[in-house]
């Protein structure tokens, strides 16, 4: 008798707890909802007037915000020296420098569309060789810019695939520099505004 009473207890346990396990079952087997997908790759078409060419690859990593980065190359800053009036010297060279950059974005009403707000942090080395006494003394010049900035800016798609991505930034513009003659290297932050102009591709996109 003892034994039936002990048996159906467990059977009732293990008929209850069987039962609780295909419940957990059927809940964590159910699809999880996932946030809309979005992929694209840009190319800032402004900052080719800076001498600054970098593609940069947008990704979505919530609901509603996206990661983007780019990286490329430096030459000469053009718009600077248009209005700074630098003339050309020929004892001065333009040599390749390095250009990155990472940005926050958060698309309030769709993902991947329409209005977003941004923050971005960016790195340009601007580098010249000049030389002197017919090239045998020659001083490595640089103007490096780290600029962390706010801004906001909207998407908008031509077609399914193709769009502009046009932004109004600012923020500070934390430089340093050599230039031949100097001593030492300088440090100054400026204020800085920029516009931005990219032209997008999307390789993912859910509306």
């Amino acid at each position: 008798m003892y034994n039936l009473f002990y048996l159906r207890n467990n059977l009732g346990k293990a008929f209850f707890y069987a039962l609780l396990l295909f419940k957990v079952s059927i809940i964590v087997a159910q699809p999880v909802k996932k946030h809309k997908e979005f992929m694209a790759m840009k190319l800032n078409i402004t900052s080719i007037f800076a001498g600054d060419i970098c593609p940069a690859f947008e990704h979505a990593i919530s609901k509603k915000v996206t990661y983007e980065v780019g990286a490329g190359i430096v030459t000469d800053n053009y718009i600077r020296n248009f209005f700074l009036e630098t003339p050309p010297v020929s004892a001065r060279r333009v040599v390749i420098g390095p250009s990155a950059y990472g940005s926050l974005r958060y698309y309030p009403m769709r993902m991947g569309e329409g209005i977003y707000f941004s923050s971005e942090m960016r790195y340009r080395l601007y580098r010249k060789k000049f030389s002197q006494d017919g090239g045998a003394l020659i001083i490595n010049e640089f103007h490096q810019y780290l600029i962390p900035r706010f801004g906001i800016g909207f998407h908008k798609f031509t077609d399914d695939k193709m769009f502009f991505d046009i932004s109004v930034n600012t923020g500070l513009g934390f430089e340093k520099y050599l230039r031949a003659g100097d001593i030492s290297s300088s440090n100054v932050v400026r204020f800085h505004f920029g516009v931005a102009i990219k032209v997008g591709y999307a390789l993912k996109h859910q509306k």
